[in-house]
Formats: C-alpha cells, sequence, structure tokens
C-alpha cells in the first residue's frame, strides 16, 4: 500500500492549458516553478504577467512566428501531430524532458468536448506521470493502487471511475466493501472523510479522486506495506 500525504515541496513543473486559469496570487505562489504551457494557454499567463519556459501545440492559437516574437525568451516547440491534443502535446513534452511530478491547470478546455478529451489524455497518462489538477478550489488525482490518503475530517471526496473499478474503502461517512463503480452505472462522488487517514483500495481499475486543494503543497507518495 502506498501512502499519500501533501507536503512542502517542488513540483517538477507546472503545465497550463487553455482553460480557467487560478488567479495571480496563487500563481505566484509557485515562483520559479518552470512553466509548460499549451498555445493558447501562453497568451492568457501573458495577461497575467507571467511568461512561460516552454510553449507547446500545433499554433492553432496563436500564430508560430508570432509566439516567437512574443516569447523570446521562451522555448517554443511546434508539434504537427493532428491525432493528439495539446494536452497530450505538452504531456509528451514534459515526460522527454524528465518532468514527472505536474501540477495542471486549466484542465477544463472552455468547451465540453475539449474537456472530456483531456479525461481520456489523463487516464492515459495515469500511470506513467504523477499528475495533480487544480481546479475551482480542488485537487484531482487518478489512484490505480491500495493508498493510505491524509484526509481533512468533514471534507468532501469524490472517487470517480475511470470508467471502471471495484473498490474498498474506509475512513468515510459511507463505506464501500469491494463494490464496483463505472460510468453509465455507479459512481462515488461527494463522499466525506470522517478521519484524517482514508484508505482506497483498488481490486481493479483506478479512480479520479476529487478533495479539497492542497496548494501549494505537493503530493508525496511514499510505500508503507
Amino acid at each position: 500500500m502506498k501512502s499519500l500525504r501533501f507536503a512542502e515541496g517542488v513540483f517538477d513543473c507546472i503545465l497550463f492549458l487553455n482553460g480557467v486559469l487560478p488567479d495571480r496570487a496563487d500563481l505566484e505562489r509557485l515562483d520559479g516553478t518552470p512553466i509548460v504551457a499549451a498555445d493558447g494557454a501562453s497568451l492568457q499567463l501573458k495577461e497575467m504577467g507571467f511568461t512561460p519556459h516552454y510553449i507547446i501545440g500545433d499554433f492553432d492559437s496563436v500564430n508560430f512566428v508570432s509566439a516567437n516574437d512574443i516569447f523570446p525568451e521562451s522555448f517554443v516547440h511546434r508539434n504537427f501531430d493532428q491525432e493528439i491534443n495539446d494536452f497530450e502535446k505538452c504531456l509528451l513534452f514534459c515526460s522527454e524532458h524528465g518532468f514527472h511530478s505536474i501540477l495542471i491547470c486549466g484542465f477544463h478546455g472552455k468547451e465540453l468536448d475539449h474537456t472530456f478529451n483531456n479525461w481520456s489524455v489523463l487516464i492515459k497518462y495515469s500511470q506513467k506521470l504523477s499528475l495533480t489538477i487544480y481546479d475551482y478550489g480542488k485537487y484531482a488525482f487518478p489512484i490505480h493502487n491500495d493508498t493510505e490518503i491524509s484526509t481533512i475530517k468533514g471534507e468532501t471526496v469524490s472517487l470517480i471511475p475511470q470508467p471502471f473499478c471495484r473498490i474498498t474503502i474506509s475512513g468515510f461517512r459511507w463505506i464501500l466493501e469491494n463494490e464496483v463503480l463505472s460510468l453509465g452505472f455507479r459512481e462515488g462522488a461527494r463522499n466525506i472523510a470522517d478521519e484524517t487517514l482514508c484508505t482506497i483500495r483498488i481490486h481493479e481499475g483506478q479512480v479520479l479522486c476529487f478533495l479539497d486543494n492542497r496548494f501549494p503543497l505537493v503530493p508525496q507518495y511514499t510505500q508503507i506495506q
């Protein structure tokens, strides 16, 4: 079993997608962390006074030549592959450059199909990279192994199957014992943490766990059994 705690630390990078971004005050707390931005998100960041270290995409949102002029200090990488979206292009870049622990902002793609596509990409890369979504006051992260999570008593915790799981959970208001969650059948939304340590045992599949944000703390995984 793994232990998941949230502690002071530094993410390998912050990945910004072209969705709703956190407030400027939040981003200033991550000063010095490398910024990877999808091409559309780079313009949002510029308006907020931030310069990405890396800008990735097919540059349908901003002209490639203009991007080099607008961001002379940034490394601008163009990926022409039309079979994958900008989120996946950014994750490929992160993986190739040794960024493993990644905080994702702007996950909502402003349009519902973009958001669902991003979710599919998240599932695809969830066992290759340590991915944490920071969005609308929540942290969200994939869980695919037995995990003991540091929780806050009384906080709302949602466990959404990706797209299927069979799990046992303890420490929550509503307990599940070897029960199946599956999209289109049953979800695990809006449970309540009754303990400061809650356990999720994954018998099959994986879940996307939502809880109150711990920003700017970093998820720290250790093996306990």
